[in-house]
């Protein structure tokens, strides 16, 4: 039997999340059950039913079942998204799923830094019947499966070419951080000290009046010169000082497992840790909700 094989078996059964799938299947690794998981999710024949709250790193966990027509909710498939990831994007996604705009609001949404993933697409398939999708990065968009869910353009996120307050919500996964910073792996070669506070201050004149914006990025002790930014307290607060801050929340890494801190000052204690693996930009992560405060007039529809 193949993995995909086994997991249906044992879902027949009952639901169950990755770690019981695991713990059932002692043959099978886990990187090959998250792999199938993503398979199976991507067939239509599992989808997460439930999560669980983990007791360890208080985040939550999916909990699968095999998927019919009737018990599909109407929610964000994020997890089929995230399945196999071990980046920050496995609280950031999350973070997002609870606070993108209601699916019964017709919303326009912009994602910046949206070429290498799905998460433009699956948002866009989501509200498709209330949302327009935009979605642009300064790379092409290789992708063009599931294209029609939503719009993309190739685009400097510094120079928007948008009309002011036109989005309803913008999303900011782990991109503001690499705004003219050097950098081979995003062919970024003009260095612009000024380019996160550039791209910040367009993201603001596209909002709407009390238009959100989730945004994401790597906080603690800054280190060497390297292909992003890690803001700490007062850099951040420069930052978004044309927001006003919603939602604040702080993520540890700790040997292995993202664990939500308490406070921001919790955070600082714990941004000295240096020892994290190379795939992450630091042990600390902070996710917001801001809203647009100032405002500003609209004078034409979308483009300029």
């Amino acid at each position: 039997m193949t993995p995909e094989d086994k997991i249906i078996s044992i879902l027949h059964k009952s639901p169950a999340d990755q770690y019981s799938i695991y713990r059932e299947l002692n043959d099978v690794k886990m990187s090959e059950i998250l792999s199938a998981i993503v398979k199976l999710e991507k067939d239509k024949k599992i989808y997460a039913i439930d999560h669980r709250r983990s007791e360890r790193t208080g985040l939550s966990v999916p909990i699968y079942s095999i998927w019919t027509d009737s018990q599909i909710k109407d929610r964000l498939n994020i997890d089929s998204v995230l399945a196999g990831v071990r980046t920050e994007r496995l609280i950031k996604y999350p973070f997002l799923e609870r606070n993108l705009i209601s699916t019964n609001q017709r919303a326009t949404i912009l994602d910046i830094g949206s070429a290498q993933s799905s998460l433009s697409k699956t948002v866009a398939e989501f509200g498709k019947a209330m949302w327009r999708v935009v979605g642009i990065d300064i790379n092409p968009l290789h992708d063009t499966e599931g294209i029609s869910f939503f719009t993309f353009y190739r685009m400097d996120s510094r120079k928007l070419g948008f009309c002011d307050e036109v989005f309803d919500q913008v999303i900011c996964i782990s991109t503001v951080e690499h705004i003219g910073v050097l950098s081979e792996a995003y062919d970024i070669r003009d260095e612009d000290d000024q380019g996160d506070i550039k791209m910040i201050s367009e993201i603001h004149r596209v909002l709407k009046k009390d238009g959100t914006l989730i945004l994401t990025l790597p906080y603690g002790k800054t280190r060497q010169k390297r292909e992003y930014r890690i803001y700490d307290q007062t850099s951040l607060a420069s930052l978004i000082s044309e927001f006003s801050v919603v939602k604040k929340e702080f993520y540890q890494y700790d040997n292995g497992i993202w664990k939500t801190c308490v406070s921001e000052s919790e955070a600082k204690k714990m941004a000295d840790l240096d020892v994290i693996p190379s795939y992450l930009h630091s042990s600390i992560c902070v996710c917001l909700l801001l809203k647009k405060m100032k405002d500003l007039i609209a004078n034409c529809n979308f483009m300029l």
